[in-house]
């Protein structure tokens, strides 16, 4: 037994006597769910904690300088005089990534069931496979403000307050296990509040400098946690099995009334003191200093004896930590430093008390140190600091190592870790090794079990946990780890929700985008699927539907995979929502787009008054077919549609020769078949035929435009309608009324691989106007508004039927993709679409997602509104664009160029860009994957041929979990090369790899019976 630990025992102190945490402050400042976030201490003190989640953009070594610079001048106040103190505590641990991520995949493998997707294997394997990418880590800090800051005076009347409090409660002495609400000094309430939005401030705005004489803008996200949060996790990571990063719902309230007993030996019931709380079990010392739990974890402490000669970064010591792959806690206190003699003189003895290993020209260098630091003090203040790092353990390895024995290996890795860092002296020796463990945790006792020496402010800094990425969200569907296993969590909720995916083919860009998408179907909070519309060029949306339609079982119908092509079926682009005699807004700009393509005009090329003419024209048109005013509305044939012949005799709907197809359309609106009523729409709407026509006749279209030159030759109406009659001949596929029918498909992809090839002037046209078509029909479910209905000339049953449907859209999710945008040729009409659905996204919660081989295909419109940007490779000429449209830093942007090179042992690197309403955040970062994942949406040639030979043989399922099994990257790249290197001549390579797989199935088979 230690002699602290004996002390304590003589005394009959319990363990809980080492920490000064009392009570919640109920009457101080709280959270939005009106939580404490500050604990008195039994002095009267106060006490908040915070989690440091990063720099908004990952700094280059020269302004993360810089900013720990002017970090150190927003401080100065915090360490002028005693009275505050700051821990900054970093935790990482990696022996729990696998309950972390099991724990934070839980909402999500709950929503996917949910919505009937069986998503089981995707997230067993990212349970599996995710620890070697991440390892939860967290920056905690503490700052209390302690009486001292009170003058003499203020601190006399302050004691005798709340000595008067304290009798006026008449509490029995049975509180002394429970918590006192009169032990909190109220004048210190603003000035801890001070204390904190000095340290909030100073972070958050600590890399906004001059450079250069050039403005970087960069900072230190703080997030406030509350009492509740701090000391739940305080209590979890000193068990196994309990989440090792601060939650949102801690398990643990301060409210909550435990029974004690009371001095007259009556049972009461009452909150218990924080200490008592935050410390859960006894702790136990074992042979050569470790610390053992109640339930078998073990802890080894290292103590900093003296500080680093050289002021290294914390990143340098992470870097190892991470390679040794074993759990840690760092916590470094700082308090201010007395720069009067006295005050130094008691330091000095203080030093010399507590180390051990001192010379006396130790002492004379002390001295000299003392001296120098006192000199710089004004305004760069003397801390006292000191530091305790703490490893541990739990249950017997796979070798057969008891806990005891990994906590005591790991103790000598940490030290050496730890000394090597700026050559500084550490120990593992310690008067209570109980305490020092304690003192590892921030915030936890009021004196750390340390030796201290001083140090100026600008030396600490860099020493610290700071130099993090943050990400925006604290949780989130998506992942993405940085170089050092950090796990960034990305939500979809952006100022703007257009988010771009750029990056030559093999650099990961499908498979990202692929992810993202994934993400959506299982985000946690929605009542339905998401609707998801993808326009795609070739194998990466094929493999996503595959992929969703296996999870989602039999109702696989949601998801819907086709291929446009020009002589196969069609889409009307005239095509309105059910009952609807006109388009909508949204339909109406469409259309304006499509047929201004169709007219050949471009940037360079622009025809005057083209969009008001195409507007006029349109609008025609559907009032000639209209059953109103003038209009003149098909009439129904039948033979046209065996369906709806079949309905109208089912319902005994009465038709003649004059009956109209909106006459059918209603009356099978009216007998409740939407279906039906749909299918029969599709001959009462106009078709591009009824277009020419009006074109050809509308004499007001003439008196309006008929004067109107195109390139002073042709007439503006006639050269519409010629233009109009040539895309009808080369693009049959909008010709006629629409064929195509995604039944109730709420998850859509059109495959545009036959219809945008070449890259001449017409192919690219062709391309464009394909985009443009396929984006009409599969967002046509889902691009619907309330004020859509209210603008419409509709019935009432059709008003009643579409504002229940708009409420419903509304409450979905609903996605729209753009890939491959680079076939597209930068004509203006995409970005209009894409910048008008963007604007009307924010309104309706639609979010899209565009695709490119580089950034610069995304139209510079585009670029200066996106919410997020993965950039997953970028050259020289790609810097500056970046640089200017999205405001990343130039430095960061150039380092990107060797980052973003492809899928790789960490992940698939990315240059990282999110746009919050707060502010904005860059990183350099790994788009992370699963094995089974990574075989499900594969876009690799040759191992998308061998999955499908084994799919023949082998369900979806087992070929997923076969080939992740046996070729974790997701890719046979690898094992291609390595037999290439072993031929002899003749070999099918793919067929043999297929085939090992398909007997590694029978033979499961086999072994299951």
């Amino acid at each position: 037994m230690s002699l602290a630990k004996g002390l304590f025992r003589a005394l009959n102190l319990p363990l809980e006597s080492l920490s000064d945490l009392h009570a919640p402050d109920y009457a101080g400042a709280q959270n939005l769910q009106n939580v404490p976030l500050d604990a008195v201490l039994d002095s009267g003190g106060l006490i908040r904690f915070g989690i440091i989640q990063g720099d908004y953009s990952t700094p280059d070594p020269e302004l993360y300088q810089a900013m720990l610079h002017k970090l150190q001048i927003g401080l100065v106040t915090l360490f002028r005089q005693p009275g505050h103190t700051l821990d900054i505590s970093f935790h990482v641990d990696p022996s729990r990534s696998a309950e972390f991520l099991e724990s934070h995949l839980a909402p999500y493998r709950q929503q996917a069931e949910k919505h009937g997707l069986d998503f089981g294997a995707i997230f067993d394997a990212r349970v599996r496979d995710f620890p070697r990418h991440i390892a939860p880590e967290a920056v905690i800090v503490a700052l209390r403000t302690d009486p001292s800051i009170l003058l003499p005076n203020e601190q006399k009347r302050a004691n005798a307050a709340r000595t008067r409090r304290r009798a006026q409660a008449r509490m029995g002495d049975w509180i002394r296990n429970g918590q006192d609400v009169t032990a909190v000094l109220p004048e210190l309430r603003h000035i801890h509040d001070q204390a904190w939005n000095t340290l909030l401030k100073s972070l958050d705005t600590c890399g906004n400098v001059i450079m250069d004489e050039k403005s970087r803008n960069n900072g230190l996200r703080l997030d406030t946690l509350s009492i509740d949060q701090a000391i739940d996790w305080m209590r979890n990571v000193q068990r196994s099995g309990f989440p090792t990063l601060p939650v949102q719902a801690p398990l643990w309230k301060s409210a909550l009334a435990r029974p004690s007993l009371g001095s007259n030996g009556t049972l009461t019931a009452t909150a218990p003191r924080l200490g008592l709380s935050a410390i859960p079990e006894e702790l136990e010392i074992r042979k050569d200093g470790i610390v053992q739990s109640a339930q078998g974890m073990c802890f080894a402490p290292v103590v900093m004896n003296l500080g680093p000669v050289h002021s290294l970064p914390f990143a340098d010591l992470l870097e190892n930590l991470v390679k040794a792959n074993i759990p840690a806690r760092l916590n470094f206190r700082l308090m201010p430093g007395n720069s009067g003699g006295l005050g130094l003189k008691k330091l000095g003895a203080e030093m010399l008390f507590l180390t051990t290993k001192v010379t006396d020209n130790g002492n004379s260098l002390i001295k000299e140190a003392i001296h120098e630091m006192q000199r710089h003090a004004n305004h760069d203040p003397v801390v006292l600091m000191r530091s305790v790092a703490v490893t541990w353990a739990s249950g017997t390895n796979a070798k057969g190592e008891s806990a005891e024995e990994q906590a005591q290996m790991q103790q000598q890795t940490l030290l050496r870790m730890i000394e090597t860092w700026g050559n500084q002296e550490a120990t593992t020796r310690c008067g209570d090794p109980v305490h020092t463990v304690l003192s590892s945790i921030p915030g936890l006792v009021e004196k750390m079990a340390a030796p201290v020496w001083p140090a100026n402010l600008s030396d600490v800094l860099p020493l610290m946990p700071l130099d993090r990425p943050a990400s925006p969200w604290n949780h989130g569907p998506f992942f993405l780890r940085d170089p050092l296993r950090k796990m960034l969590s990305v939500g979809h909720d952006l100022k703007t929700p257009i988010v771009s995916f750029t990056g030559a083919p093999g650099n990961g860009k499908s498979m990202s985008m692929g992810l993202q998408l994934l993400s959506f179907l299982w985000d946690a909070g929605q009542a339905e699927l998401p609707y998801i519309s993808i326009i795609d060029v070739g194998y990466s949306s094929i493999e996503f539907i595959k992929a969703v339609r296996q999870a989602l079982g039999e109702k696989a119908y949601l998801a819907q995979g086709f291929t446009l092509s020009l002589h196969g079926r069609t889409i009307n682009p005239f095509d309105t929502p059910l009952g609807f005699r006109f388009p909508t807004a949204n339909h109406l700009s469409f259309l304006k787009n499509l047929i201004s393509i169709v007219c050949g005009e471009t940037r360079e090329r622009p025809i005057l008054k083209l969009a008001e003419a195409i507007t006029a024209a349109v609008n025609a048109c559907y009032l000639s077919v209209a059953d109103m005013g003038q209009g003149k509305p098909k009439l129904y044939q039948p033979g046209v549609d065996d369906q709806v012949d079949e309905a109208i005799a089912t319902y005994k709907i009465g038709i003649d020769k004059a009956t109209s197809w909106w006459e059918i359309t209603d009356a099978l609106f009216a007998k409740g078949d939407l279906t039906m009523a749909g299918r029969a729409q599709r001959y009462a709407v106009p078709v591009f035929l009824d277009f020419i026509s009006t074109c050809t006749s509308d004499k007001d279209l003439f008196a309006k435009y008929g004067d109107l030159k195109v390139e002073n030759q042709m007439s503006l109406i006639p050269y519409i309608n010629l233009s109009v009659n040539e895309a009808v001949r080369n693009w049959p596929v909008m010709a006629a009324p629409s064929t195509f029918d995604f039944g109730q498909a709420r998850i859509i992809s059109l495959d545009l691989a036959e219809v945008t090839q070449g890259q001449d002037d017409a192919s690219i046209r062709q391309a464009t106007a394909m985009y443009l078509l396929a984006r009409f029909k599969t967002s046509q479910s889902f691009l619907f508004t309330k004020e859509d209905v209210e603008t419409a000339i509709l019935t009432p049953e059709y008003r009643t039927y579409h504002e229940k449907r708009a409420e419903q859209i509304k409450r979905d999710v609903k996605i729209s993709v753009w890939d491959e945008l680079h076939r597209t040729g930068g004509l203006p009409q995409i970005p209009d679409q894409i910048e008008r659905d963007g604007r009307e996204g924010r309104k309706s919660g639609l979010r899209i997602l565009l695709g490119s081989q580089s950034f610069r295909d995304i139209p510079p419109t585009i670029q200066d509104i996106l919410g997020a940007a993965y950039i997953m490779g970028l050259d020289g000429k790609e810097i500056q664009t970046v640089v200017e449209r999205t405001g990343v830093d130039p430095i960061l942007a150039a380092k990107a160029v060797d980052h973003c090179i492809g899928p790789g042992e960490k992940g698939a690197g990315a240059l990282v860009y999110w746009k919050r309403e707060d502010r904005r955040y860059t990183s350099l970062s790994y788009v992370i994957a699963g094995s089974v994942e990574l075989w499900a949406l594969t876009t690799h040639p040759e191992s998308r041929t061998v999955k499908e030979m084994i799919l023949k043989e082998v369900p979806y399922s087992d070929t997923l979990n076969l080939l992740s099994a046996r070729y974790p990257s997701g890719t046979i790249k690898k094992e291609l090369a390595r037999r290439k290197g072993l031929a002899t001549g003749g070999e099918d390579f793919l067929t043999e790899i297929a085939q090992e797989i398909i007997r590694m199935y029978q033979t499961s088979l086999l072994e299951r019976r």
